[in-house]
């Protein structure tokens, strides 16, 4: 179960669905009058068959068209405006000049994320409703049965993504294949740019030269690990990655063919990420497929300021790694996965690290991997290197589902969701945890209680049965709850009902609840704002509801 702290929501799309739409004119020769909006008329087409819609093309009419206008308080208020972008912004005054604005478009690209993909019966609707909407249609579409056409994948050899011992990475795929959004920074050799990355590879940053240029390391290591985390899938090519659309970010830390690594650069790409966070460039996940696993206390001390997810391979040596950590202080942080390796198989790799306790969290496919080399071509190789990112990459792909989940949050999915496993080293057993993909994204579905089912953070919703509005508060309830499903509105003071409601049973989103840092904590980690809102965790719910869970009241 995600044991996840849901805070408040802030705007978010409460009434815009996906549905699947061409358009038509019925008189392509007619000409569209300018005095006032027209609109395409817009046919379900039931043949393209769209399961699943990843970003919306609107195009408005030339009577609300103009070279600065944003529309973000009138056309797009209900989207969350970071995913929405203008494709035909004209910046160059001179071509300004020459466009006849009786006859000009704005286009828009609007991305969906979470459920939005999925719910489709009223998107057109509700776009087409408002004045000014010209047409709306289908972006990117992908079907449910996420397969993609990449040579190695579809003659089985890359095991394991679709294998019988494979990750399940099909089923997660139904939920997302990714997110161009989500940044991953792969602290390695460089990145080449090879044919199968070149689309999802970005900017990043050299540290030994301290320059832009990262694809000029002869070493293989670091465009093998981006392949398996981000190859570009279902374009026809070798391979595809754990994430099909993701925004890879090479930290080069090694110049030459051996992909040797001094801790100072490492601690330095690892802060340079850190420095990143809250920009435009911020770097979500870092994968850490390098020796050295356990015994640099100075590297974990680096990881632990690093606000986003890091992914540590466990190295390849064959050996218990609890002794080193022991002796070089504590490897339990909440933004740190560590990563073993297992074969075809299931069992795990002779070369593989281990522990005897929890210090290695989870196993992950690292023998037999095909990826990217930099050469253009493709090859294969093994060793937990290869293990740790289908772990980053199944963490890009929750995040791009829902971009609000924490470091932490990310790591409770990941190790809730994964299957149990057990393992030998010589006449001993150890039990540990194998990566699932799939799992990972069943922990946002399972929690239920009572009458009410919990589907996700994106989800949850308060409904005031008095003025209906809606507040996207997940488990939060005021302190005026009765305890019966029920609270009172922070709008108008009715009465609203808490549980699973869909997206369309609201016509707006208004978030007016803020968070005081003064705080009563109690419970498993909920607390009590000093605004008089209680933030409830998964693992306080059900003695919320039986009553044996005392709530604290506002001072």
């Amino acid at each position: 179960m995600l044991k996840q702290l849901l805070l408040l929501a802030f705007a978010f799309s409460s009434s815009i669905f996906v549905t699947s739409y061409v358009s038509t004119i019925e008189d392509p020769d007619t000409p569209l009058p300018s005095s006032s909006p027209s609109k395409l008329n817009l046919v379900r087409t039931d043949s393209e068959n769209l399961e699943c819609v990843d970003s919306l093309i609107v195009t408005l009419d030339p009577s609300i068209s103009g070279f600065d206008i944003d529309h973000k308080d009138t056309i797009f208020s209900d989207f969350d405006q970071d995913n929405v972008f203008e494709l035909n912004k004209i910046e160059n005054t001179q071509v300004r000049e020459m466009i006849d604005m009786d006859n000009f478009h704005q286009i828009f690209k609007v991305n969906l994320l979470g459920e939005e993909r999925y719910n489709y019966s009223s998107i057109a609707d509700n776009l087409l409703s408002l004045d000014g909407v010209y047409s709306v249609e289908a972006s990117e579409n992908v079907s449910a049965a996420k397969a993609p056409n990449d040579r190695y994948f579809k003659d089985g050899s890359l095991w394991g993504l679709n294998g019988k011992n494979g990750i399940n990475a099909e089923s997660a795929w139904d939920f997302t294949t990714g997110s161009s959004l989500v940044k991953v920074g792969i602290i390695d050799a460089g990145i080449s740019d090879h044919p199968d990355l070149s689309t999802n590879l970005t900017t990043g940053w050299d540290l030994l030269n301290n320059n832009s240029i990262t694809t000029d390391c002869t070493s293989d290591h670091g465009t093998f690990i981006a392949g398996i985390i981000g190859a570009t899938g279902n374009n026809s090519l070798g391979v595809t990655g754990v994430c099909w659309n993701v925004s890879l970010v090479s930290l080069q830390c090694s110049s030459g063919a051996a992909a040797y690594f001094s801790p100072d650069t490492v601690i330095r790409a690892i802060t340079y990420a850190t420095n990143l966070w809250g920009s435009s460039r911020q770097i979500d996940i870092l994968n850490y497929s390098v020796y050295g696993f356990g015994n640099r206390p100075s590297l974990r001390a680096a990881v632990q300021n690093f606000p986003g997810l890091f992914v540590w391979a466990a190295g390849n040596e064959g050996v218990d790694v609890d002794s080193r950590i022991a002796n070089n202080g504590s490897f339990d942080l909440p933004n740190l996965i560590s990563v073993g390796a297992y074969d075809k198989n299931k069992a795990k790799t002779d070369i593989s690290n281990y522990s005897s306790s929890s210090n290695i969290n989870i196993y992950a496919p690292g023998d037999e991997i095909y990826s990217t080399l930099s050469d253009g071509s493709y090859g294969i190789d093994g060793g937990t290197s290869m293990a740790a990112p289908y772990v980053t990459g199944v963490a890009a792909l929750l995040l791009s589902y829902d971009r609000s989940l924490s470091a932490s949050q990310l790591k409770t999915a990941i190790l809730s969701g994964a299957d149990d496993y057990q393992f030998e080293v010589g006449s001993s057993t150890y039990s540990s945890k194998k990566l699932n993909a799939k799992g990972a994204f069943d922990t946002f579905h399972e929690h239920s209680y009572t009458s009410h089912i919990w589907i996700n953070s994106l989800m949850h919703r308060s409904i005031c049965e008095t003025c209906g509005d809606t507040c996207e508060v997940g488990h939060a309830v005021s302190s005026s709850w009765d305890g019966a499903g029920t609270t009172r509105c922070l709008l108008c003071g009715g009465r609203a009902s808490i549980g699973f409601t869909k997206y369309n049973k609201s016509s707006s989103l208004i978030s007016v609840m803020a968070v005081d840092a003064k705080r009563i904590y109690f419970g498993q980690g909920s607390y009590l704002a000093s605004n008089g809102l209680y933030y409830i965790v998964d693992d306080d719910l059900d003695s919320l509801i039986d009553g044996t869970l005392k709530l604290p009241t506002v001072s």
